[in-house]
């Protein structure tokens, strides 16, 4: 049996920490409810079906009309479009499996800092230690 290895970080929080993390919480939200009413739209209107790739493809034009957004790791942002096609794949999964579905919802600011609290993941870490000082703060979650 292999060993399972943890590692504990304690972040030194301070004023301007706070805001940003709380500027890129509010930013995620706002383009995962975004998303989700892209997705809902395509469908009432068209009947059509809005794939993740498809969302990914438009960030770059809409970070160029959202400076906010430059902020924001790219993949942080992607992490979020991701999170809309797990929450759709679901939707469908239980359609089919005959259960109850439950229509992906739209989330509130308590919902993206619960899902975070869940696993919460630093981004410039993951880039490596040559370019954090270049890396805005950003936070990716999973489940």
């Amino acid at each position: 049996m292999r060993a399972m290895k943890a590692n504990k970080y304690k972040i030194k929080t301070n004023k301007k920490l706070v805001e940003n993390a709380t500027k890129t919480l509010d930013l995620c939200r706002e383009l995962y409810n975004a998303a989700l009413q892209e997705r809902r739209d395509a469908w009432k209107r068209e009947q059509t079906s809005i794939s993740y790739s498809l969302q990914q493809d438009q960030l770059p034009s809409i970070k160029m009309d959202r400076p906010d957004l430059k902020d924001v790791h790219s993949q942080v942002l992607q992490d979020v479009l991701r999170r809309v096609e797990r929450a759709f794949d679901g939707f469908f999964s239980r359609v089919e499996k005959g259960q109850t579905p439950g229509y992906p919802r739209f989330k509130t600011q308590r919902d993206i800092i619960l899902l975070l609290i869940h696993k919460v993941v630093l981004i410039s870490k993951a880039i490596g230690s040559r370019c954090q000082k270049s890396v805005p703060l950003g936070f990716a979650y999973q489940d």
